[in-house]
């Protein structure tokens, strides 16, 4: 077959394998597949992380699939609200997926939503538990706990706190160093453990995005 036909034959077959090949599931840690770009709505801007969690949640049921929330995470500075350029991560399991993948829906400081389909290890398969405590409240409770005498005694005058809920906590880092943190009751608040010594190295062999609060 030659002709005008034809090549409309071979340049639609090929945008179909380079579809297929872009959208197929990459297996390995950090590997990710992105979805088909679908219409988002914009969410709160500026928002702390449990302010849009009840709109992604609903955002993840429209999808049909029956997942469960495993994590929420972020980096904020002292209001518990994002800074620099990164975004909240809502990362959910679907049951019956293969191992290691997630769907991660991520709201930035503008409320832009994006969605990805990830290959990545890092978080557990546990469903998170009630999360009462916002990050503003996390970061003050923190702090309270004696994370803002750390901060001191190290001199930081613009703090960042790696934020991450999971199962039934909530882990406060400070950046004073990288094994500084606090972890609270994530449906009362209460301190659960505190770890300021700074004195030994943390290994984290498989980091994804959202993984490394």
């Amino acid at each position: 077959m030659r002709g005008p036909t034809a090549r409309r034959t071979r340049g639609a077959a090929r945008r179909t394998l380079l579809a297929s090949i872009a959208l197929a599931p990459l297996l390995g840690c950090g590997a990710e597949a992105v979805l088909e770009p679908t219409p988002l709505p914009r969410l709160l801007p500026n928002a702390t992380a449990l302010a849009n969690l009840a709109r992604v949640e609903a955002l993840e049921r429209s999808t049909g699939r029956t997942s469960v929330l495993v994590a929420v995470s972020g980096r904020t500075d002292l209001s518990g609200r994002l800074a620099d350029s990164d975004p909240w991560y809502y990362t959910f399991r679907e049951p019956g997926d293969r191992t290691g993948a997630f769907y991660q829906w991520r709201v930035d400081n503008a409320g832009s939503v994006s969605v990805e389909h990830l290959g990545s290890c890092g978080f557990g398969e546990t469903p998170t538990g009630a999360l009462g405590v916002d990050s503003d409240r996390a970061v003050a409770l923190a702090l309270a706990a004696g994370g803002g005498s750390l901060l001191d005694a190290h001199g930081v005058g613009e703090p960042r706190f790696g934020i991450f809920y999971s199962r039934d906590s909530v882990r406060v880092r400070l950046n004073a160093c990288y094994t500084a943190y606090v972890r609270l009751d994530a449906g009362s608040g209460a301190v659960r453990e505190t770890d300021f010594s700074c004195a030994h190295a943390q290994s984290r062999p498989c980091i994804g995005p959202g993984v490394s609060f």
